[in-house]
C-alpha cells in the first residue's frame, strides 16, 4: 500500500505538469510565432521481485518487476511551422521553412523569435512587437511612402517621387538543435551551447526559409489536440488520486483489524 501511494503521488506531480503545460499551449493558441512544448515521460527503475521474499507468488515468477512510477523526461519544444494568416500589413513578415528573427536586446544580447509582426520607432527603425530592435538594424527614412520586403530580405522603400531604394538585408538565423533554445518572455529564445552552432544567413539561401511579406505566422497549436491531451491529464490524475484514496482505506482497515 505504501508503495502503491507513492508510484500514485509521483505520477499526480508528472500529469500536473503536463496539465500545466497543455494550459499553457491553450492559453498561446492566438499568439503569434508561438511553439507548442510537449512532455515526454519516462518511466522511473523497476524492481525485481523476488519469490523467497514473497511466498504467495507462483513457482515460475522469477521475471516479476515492480515499477516505482513515472517522470517527466523533458518538456521539449516543438519547432514545426504553424500556419501563415494574411494580414496585409507591410510590416508583417512570416518565414516559411526554417530560421529565426535576430532580436537584440537592451543589454546588447541577441535573442531570437519566430514572430514576424514588426513595427517602426519613433527614428524609423525597424523594431518588433515588444519594442526590441531587430537585426541587424535597418532605418527608414522619414520621407518613405512604401516599404517592400522582397523573400530574400532584402528591405526596399519607394521615396516621394516613387523611385525604389534599397536599405538593408534581413537575416535568419538557425541552429543545430533548437528544441534546446531558453524560452524567455515576449516569445523569444535565448542560445544555450546545447543548441549547437549559430548559423547564420539570408532568406532563401540552403538551409534556410524565404520570407513572405503580409502575412504572419500564428501559433502550431492544435486546439482539437491539446483539449484532448488536457482531458487525457486530468483524467490520469484523477486516477492517481483515486489510487491514493483507495490505497489509504485499505491500510486504514488493515489498522483496524482485530484478533479475534
Amino acid at each position: 500500500m505504501l508503495r502503491a501511494i507513492a508510484n500514485s503521488m509521483v505520477a499526480c506531480n508528472a500529469q500536473q505538469i503536463k496539465l500545466d503545460t497543455t494550459a499553457s499551449n491553450i492559453a498561446n493558441v492566438n499568439t503569434m510565432g508561438y511553439k507548442k512544448n510537449k512532455v515526454i515521460f519516462s518511466s522511473l527503475v523497476y524492481q525485481q521481485i523476488v519469490k523467497e521474499q514473497n511466498p504467495v507468488l507462483p513457482d515460475k515468477a522469477d521475471n516479476i518487476y515492480d515499477g516505482t512510477g513515472v517522470k517527466v523526461a523533458v518538456v521539449d519544444k516543438v519547432f514545426t511551422m504553424g500556419p501563415l494568416k494574411e494580414t496585409g500589413h507591410p510590416l508583417d513578415l512570416a518565414i516559411e521553412g526554417p530560421g529565426f528573427f535576430g532580436v537584440i536586446l537592451p543589454n546588447g544580447n541577441t535573442a531570437y523569435t519566430r514572430a514576424g509582426s514588426l513595427q517602426l520607432d519613433k527614428e524609423g527603425s525597424l523594431i518588433t512587437s515588444s519594442g526590441y530592435l531587430v537585426a541587424p538594424g535597418i532605418k527608414l527614412p522619414e520621407n518613405y511612402q512604401q516599404i517592400m520586403i522582397n523573400q530574400d530580405g532584402k528591405v526596399k522603400f519607394n521615396d516621394a517621387t516613387g523611385i525604389p531604394h534599397e536599405i538593408g538585408q534581413l537575416e535568419l538565423y538557425d541552429f543545430t538543435a533548437p528544441a534546446t533554445l531558453q524560452r524567455v518572455e515576449d516569445n523569444l529564445f535565448l542560445y544555450t551551447p546545447a543548441a549547437g552552432k549559430i548559423k547564420t544567413g539570408k532568406p532563401g539561401e540552403s538551409g534556410f526559409g524565404t520570407l513572405k511579406q503580409g502575412f504572419c505566422e500564428v501559433a502550431n497549436v492544435d486546439l482539437v489536440e491539446e483539449m484532448s491531451l488536457l482531458i487525457e491529464a486530468l483524467r490520469a490524475y484523477q486516477l492517481n488520486t483515486q489510487a491514493i484514496r483507495t490505497s489509504d482505506e485499505m491500510w486504514r482497515l488493515a489498522n483496524n483489524l482485530r484478533k479475534i
